[in-house]
């Protein structure tokens, strides 16, 4: 299999999820930060924050990518920001 070339990097902190995506060659294509607020649990928001930044990465062009987490554990808010990715269509 190829390997993807673009990579999304996602950090967590108290207020939010910020996410990018980053070419091969280290250029920063698309960065966001989603806000939390307190009408939803910040699981729920996680998803639809990764189905929206999905979106934005199709139509970038991009369908497969590296998920790099840096130094948050797979679960909770990062594990549904990853799963909101895989239901608009990327591979990692």
């Amino acid at each position: 299999m190829k390997t993807p070339k673009n990579k999304i990097i996602v950090n967590k902190s108290n207020k939010g999820i910020f996410a990018q995506l980053v070419l091969l060659s280290g250029e920063t294509k698309i960065g966001k930060r989603y806000e939390f607020n307190k009408s939803k649990p910040p699981v729920e928001q996680a998803y639809e924050a990764g189905e929206e930044f999905g979106k934005s990465v199709i139509a970038s062009g991009t369908r497969q990518i590296v998920f790099e987490r840096a130094k948050s554990l797979y679960h909770g808010q990062i594990k549904a920001f990853a799963d909101g990715l895989r239901k608009v269509g990327l591979q990692f």
